[in-house]
């Protein structure tokens, strides 16, 4: 708790000083004859309780209680004053109590025992970073919103850097990089450091930023923040890194390496001797992360829930450039998966980790250069992880064009689909029947002819699929149907239902 007492005489200041410390040797103490002094120093360190006499001669106690609540709104002001008057005008203030002179230990100890803003609500912070998957600051639990979107990034980069001082130099070569003038950097970086404290001053967040000549960094325990407290706390913590770091950003990329040691040091503790059963983890990976392998991630996901597979499988979705870190799924691509039913909201791209070669079991990129790209930045693929999608359709010399430069996104998708079919079919045994495109009987048969062992002697009737699943082939098979849409003729409907009440007797004689 830090304890600021201000008033002018400097014999009342000592006796009520002597007192508070008596009553709270732990709490942090300054004492001011000064109301300029004492509102300076509210400026650089937050003041829980504030005892301050009414009548102060450079600025009036009521003023400088107005001034401290701007600066936290949670300060809790007690006044000393000769006259019951300004009573009033402190409650006003909403002052914690007002106390008239002369004031006993007492008086101050009951005052203190019954404050306004108590100690338990001072541990919660006005401004709240997340670091963990894309950056946002919230103040109060709303967004800030800067000007300019770098100004952003430099909060970011000072959260990262963690309370160290961050030079000029530092923060236009993290922004920028090696692109343009830096002189002409500098002169923007003036800029966004006068959004930066624009901002902070227009929502009262004051001593959070720590300004040197030429640099800057930020009051960590002044913020509440998702990677303070997770590498505080470790396993206790309610935050918990699950391998994404301010994504939009790609030189945050660096600190991924540090992080994940720090993870994976976590569960080596905690599971070390637990067994865990075993997934196969899968990552799919193209040029950007906006379209074909958000797409695949996305489509895979929802074919493994269909098949009750959940359990055993997780997969994710990669760039293997920093060009679109942070962006949604492209819209032509979300508005085809949408069509299908299939939620795209939260998924942004990242970039590729070198960690990420330790942290699947299969790493699938869409054409040559993304297997190559991979190759580079893993140095090499000792374990044979990585792999085109198009192998699993017995196409491993071709490429899934990138549809950001043929615009044929619904062709992209279709075959996109076909091979997470033939991926997951592949991995688990499961056998996918799609009869929704299925416009008439036949149609249906040539669909289960094509993913079952379907001799064309045993004939095309409800007979025949009855042996044909009890027979040696599919013992223990697992089928997922999917049924013709709603504008297929009713008999083709009501066939394809025929054919599901036969797969379902067969699940019911044959449990997985």
């Amino acid at each position: 708790m830090t304890i600021f007492t201000v008033n002018s005489n400097s014999e009342t200041l000592r006796q009520i000083s002597d007192m508070l410390l008596d009553l709270y040797p732990d709490a942090r103490q300054k004492s001011f004859q000064s109301s300029l002094q004492a509102l300076a120093a509210a400026r650089e360190e937050e003041v829980d309780v504030a005892v301050l006499d009414v009548m102060l001669p450079e600025m009036s106690g009521l003023d400088l209680g107005q001034y401290l609540k701007d600066l936290n709104p949670f300060v809790n002001l007690i006044y000393l004053t000769h006259a019951r008057d300004y009573g009033y005008d402190a409650m006003c203030l909403h002052a914690s109590g007002c106390l008239l002179k002369p004031v006993t230990r007492e008086q101050l100890q009951t005052e203190f025992s019954d404050l306004r803003h108590p100690a338990i609500m001072k541990k919660q912070k006005r401004l709240f970073a997340q670091t963990f998957g894309n950056f946002e600051l919230f103040c109060d639990g709303k967004p800030v919103v800067f000007k300019y979107s770098k100004t952003k990034e430099i909060v970011a980069l000072l959260i990262n850097n963690r309370g160290a001082q961050t030079s000029n130099g530092e923060i236009i070569a993290s922004l920028w990089e090696d692109d343009g003038d830096p002189d002409k950097k500098g002169s923007y970086l003036s800029n966004l450091r006068q959004d930066l404290q624009n901002t902070f001053d227009r929502l009262k967040l004051h001593g959070i930023l720590l300004k040197q000549r030429g640099s800057l960094a930020i009051a960590v325990d002044r913020i509440e923040c998702d990677l303070y407290d997770w590498l505080d706390k470790k396993k206790e913590s309610r935050y918990q890194y699950l391998g994404d770091y301010m994504n939009q950003y790609s030189w945050a990329e660096y600190i991924h390496a540090e992080l994940d040691e720090i993870s994976y040091a976590m569960e080596d503790q905690t599971v070390r001797d637990v067994k865990v059963p075993a997934m196969t983890r899968i990552l799919f990976v193209c040029h950007g992360n906006i379209c074909r392998s958000p797409a695949a991630e996305i489509l895979l996901r929802d074919m493994i829930a269909r098949s009750g597979l959940s359990e055993d499988y997780t997969v994710s979705s990669a760039a293997t450039t920093t060009e679109e870190i942070g962006n949604p799924v492209y819209p032509p691509m979300r508005r085809l998966l949408e069509a299908r039913g299939l939620d795209c909201s939260g998924k942004t791209a990242r970039k590729v980790r070198r960690s990420d070669y330790d942290s699947y079991d299969l790493i699938i990129g869409m054409d040559e250069e993304n297997r190559w790209d991979l190759r580079r930045i893993f140095h090499g693929d000792p374990d044979g992880r990585i792999h085109n999608l198009l192998e699993y359709l017995g196409r491993g010399d071709e490429s899934i064009p990138d549809p950001w430069y043929t615009r044929d996104f619904s062709g992209c998708l279709d075959v996109i689909e076909q091979a997470c079919y033939a991926l997951l079919e592949t991995l688990s045994g499961v056998v996918f029947l799609d009869f929704s495109a299925c416009a008439d009987i036949p149609s249906l048969y040539s669909e289960m002819r094509q993913k079952m062992a379907w001799k064309a002697w045993y004939g095309e009737n409800l007979d025949a699929l009855h042996d044909i699943l009890t027979g040696l082939p599919h013992r223990g098979t697992r089928f997922v149907l999917t049924l013709p849409s709603v504008d297929a003729p009713p008999e083709v409907r009501l066939y394809a239902d025929r054919i599901a009440s036969v797969f379902q007797d067969y699940e019911k004689d044959n449990p997985s």
